[in-house]
């Protein structure tokens, strides 16, 4: 149920983007980015204020049950694709 503590994310709208493209999100969105393509992509994401000092959540891909967002935890998934992009 939405809203409802423990409740899960649901979707509420798509955008497909593109090279160069850019998107605005409110303060308090909530986005997933996923890539179709068989190969590495990036994206530049721009976040006002202390990045680090606001508590904030992260949604697990599977359940998609909210949990508090871990650093350590995403720092270890960028080495690993790193590492996985490296030996390509």
């Amino acid at each position: 149920m939405p809203g409802a503590s423990g409740g899960k994310i649901e979707t509420a709208g798509v955008k497909c983007l593109a090279a160069g493209d850019a998107v605005v999100l409110e303060v308090d969105a909530i986005h997933s980015v996923t890539n179709p393509l068989m190969r590495p992509t990036g994206a530049i994401h721009v976040y006002g204020g202390d990045f680090f000092g606001i508590r904030r959540s992260e949604w697990d891909p599977e359940t998609l049950l909210e949990r508090p967002f871990d650093l350590d935890n995403e720092m270890r998934w960028f080495e690993q694709m790193n590492a996985i992009w490296a030996s390509r």
